[in-house]
């Protein structure tokens, strides 16, 4: 214990028992505005004891410890919750993407299309496929949904398992173990075992009349496995769901000089996507742009193309409220002092503003809401 040679403690020998005795530190701006609260007068309570008891001296600090460390707890908690720091919204599974956006091919890609589909029926592995597997005879396109199902359901589909082994001598019995361990826990009927990982193959197809695509999950061996494996291969005509309608059907789907499409990310940060021909005019691939960016933004439920552009003192607000660390009347303080060309008086009326601002600057910043 420290030896007391004054009826006053000082600060910091205050600050070192509160801590020990609730055992976690007590950050510099919850300290600043408690001292200033507490510590003068738990000291002028000491003083009434006098130091000419020792033992009762102690039991006195000791006293005002217990006393002081429920305080401190509740500025604690206080600065908790009024920390005024957003978290990352929660993961979110990826919502329904929309439908991508082609222009329509000119005379140059109607051309180039009948060309391709007539070179990719002479291609050897589709003239295997289509006379191992259909015997020769080609699918109606009504008939490629039926005909694709009917197969995922005889052929039990495939799981990738991946598991995590550490290299070097004898990784071969540690894989081993990792794989004796995973088939009891499934056995056992758990969902996860730590360090696997597994995945399913799916494979997109058309459902005519729709426009959209469907996908069924598949046997990577089977032959809806070999029908994905063959899609590869013209991956820069047509994506996997057009060529596997090209391949039963023999009917190429038109090749498009443009397509715009979107990547809907889980967090939000969505982004418009645009696979462009040289050959296409600048105005063109504007138009397409502009038309798609309506979509998502319809599509989200977002207003934030008829909200004008942000200042670039909403800007700052939206930073200095994520990375500065305290509670709103504390960063409303660094606030002024950082920025005096954009203060804010110092009242509770104007901290609720300056709160208000901050939150809203970060909600348009980031397309978030403002969660702690």
């Amino acid at each position: 214990m420290t030896h007391i040679s004054s009826t006053d403690l000082s600060e910091t020998e205050w600050r070192k028992r509160i801590q020990r005795k609730i055992k976690e530190e007590i950050p510099d701006e919850v300290w600043k505005a408690f001292k200033d609260d507490y510590i003068e007068e738990a000291n002028l309570n000491l003083s009434s004891v006098g130091k000419s008891d020792e033992q009762e001296f102690k039991e006195k600090v000791n006293e005002e410890v217990d006393s002081l460390a429920e305080d401190v707890k509740r500025y604690l908690k206080l600065y908790r919750i009024g920390k005024a720091s957003p978290k990352l919204p929660s993961f979110q599974k990826t919502p329904q993407q929309l439908q991508p956006r082609e222009i329509p091919p000119d005379k140059r890609f109607q051309s180039l299309t009948r060309i391709i589909g007539a070179l990719a029926n002479k291609e050897e592995d589709v003239i295997k496929f289509r006379r191992e597997i259909l015997n020769d005879k080609l699918l109606k396109p009504e008939e490629v949904p039926i005909w694709i199902e009917e197969r995922a359901a005889k052929e039990n589909h495939t799981h990738t398992i991946s598991f995590d082994v550490d290299s070097g001598v004898g990784w071969e019995d540690r894989l081993l173990e990792e794989v004796k361990h995973f088939v009891e826990s499934r056995k056992a009927g758990e969902l996860w075992y730590p360090g696997t990982g597994a995945e399913k193959t799916v494979l997109a197809y058309p459902k005519p009349p729709s426009e959209w695509v469907d996908y069924v999950v598949i046997n990577k061996k089977g032959v809806l496995g070999r029908l994905k494996h063959l899609t590869k291969k013209y991956q820069d005509f047509w994506n996997e769901a057009e060529t596997v309608h090209f391949i039963l059907t023999g009917i190429a789907f038109p090749i498009s000089h443009a397509r715009v499409g979107t990547y809907l990310s889980f967090f939000g940060l969505d982004r418009v996507t645009l696979e462009v021909s040289p050959h296409l005019p600048g105005d063109k691939v504007k138009k397409l742009y502009l038309e798609m960016r309506k979509d998502l933004l319809n599509f989200k439920g977002s207003k934030q193309n008829k909200k004008r552009m942000l200042t670039e003192k909403h800007l700052t607000l939206a930073v200095f409220a994520v990375e500065e660390k305290g509670s709103w009347a504390m960063k409303l303080r660094k606030w002024n002092k950082k920025y005096p060309q954009w203060a804010y008086p110092d009242t509770a009326r104007r901290r609720s503003t300056f709160a208000r601002d901050c939150r809203a600057a970060y909600e348009r910043l980031t397309g978030w809401k403002w969660s702690e």
